[in-house]
């Protein structure tokens, strides 16, 4: 290994100019990034301030002493001279004589000596005086030493200091160390990096609402939320998981990282990839890409420019020179391509994938922007392996030859430059065929998990109340909570593009709309109107009018609601829409419409060479603006042509129309309730009452819809139907209808959407303290029950548990659709506790879909805790289902309606005689005292804790036992609450039964809990 050849840089400078000389190490530690390694150097920087330890005698001959002999000297002067030392008139000039001398007679140190000439008034005769004796210091040495140019000079502003001693001490360097190889190039590329800074510095918020009037621009390290990728084979320690590295000395070769936090089996940050010399990054408009290799640029710009960084900036550690940063937005690169080729320039390459066309774009883009550099500039860096290419969107080269053509020459750039690196980035359905880049790593950015949002949240609430922290943590905590309160909304939040709008939507108005047609038409506006208008792309109106024909078409489609279509159908969907032209088609100009689109606003995605909305909540939203659109007569055939509005697929379009019809006024609303109500069966008799509460449930599920307007129907048939079918979960009225008919109205209810269900119902339990388990032996002492099991239901023990919220009803199928459907088998965050990609679905899950309000079974333990996760709680523990079953008094109840033994009425379990799950809520005696449902019979509910025989026994020796947990490990995890085919003494409170975590039943469901 060699020696690496120390040079000493001694910095001489009065106290005025404490800025420039501020800067000077940082120039030196931006020049031994880029020169070091290649020439093995390293310069240190000596000031007399650090480098001289207190001694004896004249303070200016002990800092000649010990400052001894250096190889540079780089002395600065404004408007102050200095103090006498003794032997001069001030130390920087004493100083300055020594190296000057010293130079004259052996060519060393070099002289860099700076002159500022700032304007400057003095204000007192001293200060005038100063002045005078810095402007003679100059005018003697210019004077006496005109021919030796090259040791003196002025700067205007502080800008051109730093880019002066940069540029000179470059020179300097390399003509002392001349280099034989692709040494670094001598010409200046800070022109080049304070562009790059400056384009890729700001995140650009638009429709803000800040008195301002503007974009609103953020700096994009304080507002950029760390990404993460699930891909395989990055980043891994011996045990599968995500390295954490948090020291330098811990850098593996190639590395690089952001504030590393702890990760999920599989996950590792998006940074983490970078060491992969050929990678492309995947991910759909909106999901960070381009943001992404915004923050590298200006990261390695102000590297290499010598900036400082504050504590709380998101830091790349680099092993080795940092890199120059070649950052492309490909669709301007094809542009010039294109252009270039309908040229007859001899210096062109005649190939679309040549690597020189980068070098030639690179050298136009620097004429144009006054960088001073050369293609020759550019090609030094490459041949030397020092370029990190930043190669933006793939997918915005106009069509599948293109991007064939711009793929080959990212794989041609390193071919002509091996050492160097290349990231692409490019939306999942641009890579099909030969648009992949042969060799390259592909990996796909994962949706945002908890702690990517909380860090946006944090950083959104500085930036937005920079000069107030309490207001900052004020606000944070109300958008967290709003982010929370809904799952389509916390689903939303995993993309940062929804994360953002999200937040703007909130900051204008002060809240999150209650409504969900309001809510989505508030996104889907500020996603329309935020993008860049382009040249030749429509305004936002007309796309949005756009995009609501082509949604309910594909509502209406032939072969029934479609998710994804071909283009070429979409573009023939919207044909009328455009008017031939000289140049194009109708049908042309809608395809062009729809490829822009998905590049814009990201509302319409590409998937595999197919159309799709990004959600299918946008979907059904714009389809429903479409129908409120129609004329109403229209309105109403539409929706009940082949009963659509009753079918499962069109429930959330008529519930979002509900909400935009109400805002058009309520005549508009209530017509079409009173349509339904007007349509169909009227009466309640056994015989009807299951078609019935079809018709209950959707107009009931639009109501509820519009809780927040405190919407009240204007039909007075409403509210009699509604009665003579809710009845069949009333305590009072329920035994009058016969169970089997309960069932078949509930699982009626349930397909078109049961008002009960429609908000995630949770019941509040407060803390408190109560005795947990059952004893047999002593009839006299506490929670004596003749039926109990003392192995595992004792000793009885007293339990402290902090207040909490639990499902009002096991989760049911409709629930876990939407887990499902969120792609919760997917996401490895939520799989905290084991069991990832173990499983797909439930068992027998396309017969459970058919009843969306039976809880869902045929669930793990596994499945049910990654679903308490995703729904931000957890599953109950043990103590906290005992006590929600038993109620809130001391006094021990047997079951949750009391101490009386059930009967065929009083719940689902053998005496019932259905033999199979029910909807929740049919059996309304089986409420527990605080109002949860169904806590006894008809399935079993897992627990968050693993089953000992004898963790009631350890409680107890503890004497009061606050929230406990359950043992620390198992075999089998702790089911309560008796299923269908159980008897009695299996739907007692404290009656505890166990299976393996792995275990799926029939009989086999949850609730969750979530911790106020």
């Amino acid at each position: 290994m060699k020696e690496v050849k120390q040079i000493r840089l001694f910095l001489s400078s009065p106290g005025d100019v404490k800025a420039e000389r501020d800067k000077v190490p940082l120039v030196v530690e931006q020049l031994n990034n880029i020169l070091g390694d290649y020439l093995n150097i390293h310069i240190k920087v000596m000031k007399w301030e650090t480098q001289v330890s207190p001694n004896m005698g004249r303070p200016q001959e002990v800092i000649n002493q010990q400052i001894g002999d250096y190889d540079l000297f780089v002395g600065i002067m404004w408007k102050r001279f200095g103090t006498p030392s003794g032997k001069a008139d001030s130390g920087t000039e004493e100083e300055f004589k020594i190296a000057y001398d010293n130079w004259k007679k052996f060519g060393r140190p070099r002289i860099l000596f700076y002159f500022s000439q700032r304007p400057y008034t003095p204000q007192s005769a001293e200060e005038a005086l100063q002045w005078v004796k810095v402007l003679n210091f100059k005018k003697d040495f210019q004077g006496n030493e005109s021919k030796h140019a090259g040791l003196i000079f002025e700067y205007q502003s502080f800008e051109e200091f730093t880019d002066l001693l940069q540029t000179h001490l470059s020179k300097v360097i390399k003509e002392w160390f001349p280099s034989k190889g692709d040494a670094p190039s001598c010409a200046d590329f800070n022109g080049y990096f304070k562009y790059l800074k400056d384009e890729s510095m700001y995140i650009d918020i638009r429709g803000l609402a800040t008195g301002e009037g503007r974009v609103h621009q953020f700096l994009i390290d304080k507002l950029y939320i760390p990404l993460k990728t699930s891909s395989a084979g990055l980043a891994r320690d011996k045990k599968g998981q995500g390295r954490m590295l948090q020291h330098r000395n811990e850098m593996m070769p190639g590395e690089v990282l952001l504030h590393q936090k702890e990760m999920m089996p599989g996950e590792v940050l998006l940074q983490e990839a970078l060491k992969t010399r050929k990678l492309i990054i995947k991910g759909d408009p909106g999901a960070g890409k381009t943001t992404f290799l915004r923050l590298i640029a200006y990261f390695l710009c102000r590297k290499r420019l010598g900036e400082e960084f504050s504590s709380t900036t998101p830091l790349f550690i680099w092993p080795g020179p940092i890199p120059l940063p070649i950052f492309i937005r490909l669709g301007r690169l094809c542009e010039y391509i294109s252009k270039g080729k309908s040229k007859s320039h001899s210096n062109l390459p005649t190939h679309e994938d040549s690597p020189e066309w980068v070098l030639h774009f690179l050298e136009d883009m620097g004429r144009e922007y006054n960088w001073d550099l050369s293609i020759e500039d550019f090609r030094c860096e490459m041949k030397g392996g020092r370029c990190l290419f930043l190669l933006d969107e793939l997918d915005e080269a106009p069509d599948q030859r293109v991007r064939e053509k711009i793929s080959a020459l990212a794989v041609n750039l390193l071919k002509a430059f091996p050492q160097c690196r290349v990231v692409l980035t490019s939306r999942p359905a641009a890579l099909v065929d030969a648009v992949m880049p042969s060799g390259f790593t592909p990996i796909e950015i994962a949706p945002l998990d908890e702690e990517a949002i909380k860090s946006f949240l944090n950083q959104w609430s500085k930036a937005l109340w920079p000069e107030a922290p309490e207001k900052s943590e004020q606000y944070k905590q109300e958008l967290g909570r709003a982010l929370q309160c809904r799952p389509e909304i916390r689903k939303m939040a995993r993309t940062p593009v929804m994360l953002t709008a999200l937040a703007v939507v909130h900051w204008n108005q002060h809240q999150l709309p209650e409504q969900r047609a309001e809510l989505y038409e508030s996104v889907i506006t500020w996603l329309l109107r935020a993008r860049s208008q382009r040249p030749g792309r429509l305004m936002a109106d007309r796309c949005g009018h756009l995009l609501q024909k082509l949604a309910l078409a594909m509502f209406t489609h032939a072969e029934g609601r479609q998710r994804q279509v071909e283009l070429y159908w979409a573009a023939e969907i919207l044909t009328s829409e455009f008017a031939p032209n000289k140049d194009y088609s109708g049908l042309e100009q809608a395809n062009c419409f729809l490829r822009d689109e998905m590049i814009d606003s990201g509302l319409i995605v590409e998937r595999s060479n197919q159309l799709e909305f990004w959600h299918l909540s946008f979907q059904e939203y714009l389809a429903a603006c479409e129908i409120a659109g129609l004329l109403e007569k229209e309105q109403i055939k539409l929706l009940f042509q082949d009963e659509r509005l009753y079918s499962p697929e069109w429930r959330e379009l008529v519930l979002l129309l509900g909400g935009i019809l109400y805002k058009q006024g309520k005549k508009k609303i209530n017509y079409l309730l009173d349509a339904i109500i007007d349509k169909g069966p009227k009466k309640g008799d056994q015989k009807n009452l299951p078609h019935l509460a079809g018709k209950v449930g959707l107009l009931g599920s639009i109501v509820q819809d519009l809780s927040p307007f405190n919407f009240t129907p204007s039909n007075s048939a409403y509210a009699e139907i509604v009665q003579k079918v809710m009845g069949i979960f009333d305590q009072t009225t329920y035994r009058s209808i016969p169970v089997k008919v309960r069932c078949q109205a509930a699982d009626a209810l349930g397909r078109v959407g049961d008002p009960r269900l429609s908000n995630d119902p949770m019941v509040f339990i407060p803390g408190g303290t109560f005795f947990m388990g059952a004893q047999s032996k002593n009839e006299s002492k506490q929670n004596f029950d003749k039926n109990a099991y003392d192995d595992n239901e004792s000793p009885v023990h007293q339990v402290k548990l902090s207040s909490f919220y639990i499902s009002k009803y096991p989760i049911t199928v409709g629930q876990f659709a939407r887990f499902i459907e969120d792609g919760g088998y997917e996401n490895e965050h939520y799989w905290k506790n084991g069991g990832f990609s173990q499983f797909k679905k439930p068992d027998k899950w396309e017969e459970q879909q058919q009843y969306p309000s039976r809880p869902v079974v045929y669930v793990s333990w596994y499945e049910a805790a990654v679903y308490a996760a995703w729904s931000g709680g957890r599953l109950p523990t043990e103590a906290e289902w005992e006590r929600v079953a038993r109620g809130p008094d001391q006094e021990y109840r047997k079951y949750p309606w009391g101490n009386e033994e059930p009967e065929g009425e009083t719940a689902n379990f053998s005496k019932s005689g259905i033999g199979k799950v029910s909807p929740v809520g049919i059996f309304p005696k089986s409420c527990s005292p605080e109002g949860v449902i169904d806590m006894a019979g008809n399935i079993w509910e897992w627990c968050r804790d693993w089953y000992s025989e004898d963790y009631y026994r350890a409680c107890a020796k503890e004497g009061v036992v606050k929230d406990p947990p359950g043992p620390e490990n198992g075999n089998d995890r702790v089911l309560r609450g008796g299923a269908f085919l159980n008897l009695p003494l299996n739907l007692r409170s404290a009656y505890r039964f166990w299976n393996y975590p792995r275990y799926r039943n029939l009989i086999i469901g949850f609730r969750v809990v979530r911790v106020p």
